[in-house]
């Protein structure tokens, strides 16, 4: 089975879970957050077979000159899928901040995050 990478903040019974039925979990860090593997690092090797987080953990603040897009480079080009929480009520507008890559990008509720995993890795 693939490894789950996911960002701080990603629910730690969803993690749990996951790890329960056969899954290796990574951490990974946004290149500013200090928390685990920087996200722009991670290579064919470290066998990912989706990347889960916050919105918010891949949305670089306005003073940065960085893009959403910088930031998932690396999981873009490796054909990483990628899965973001947010509220549902919130989906339209996370779209838009997505711009190009929303077509590439999935989003699901927090309650229908473990299910939206297994759903993307296929067990």
């Amino acid at each position: 089975m693939g490894v789950i990478g996911y960002f701080e903040g990603t629910d730690p019974l969803v993690l749990a879970n996951l790890s329960i039925t056969g899954h290796s979990t990574m951490p990974l860090g946004n290149g500013f957050d200090n928390y685990g593997k920087y996200v722009g690092h991670i290579t064919k090797d470290d066998n990912i077979s989706v990347v889960v987080g916050y919105f918010h953990k891949v949305l670089p603040t306005h003073e940065m000159e960085m893009t959403v897009k910088d930031v998932l480079w690396t999981c873009i080009k490796l054909k990483i899928p990628i899965l973001l929480i947010c509220g549902r009520e919130h989906y339209g507008r996370a779209k838009d901040l997505l711009g190009e890559l929303a077509e590439n990008i999935r989003l699901t509720a927090p309650d229908r995050t473990e299910e939206a995993i297994i759903d993307m890795i296929g067990s």
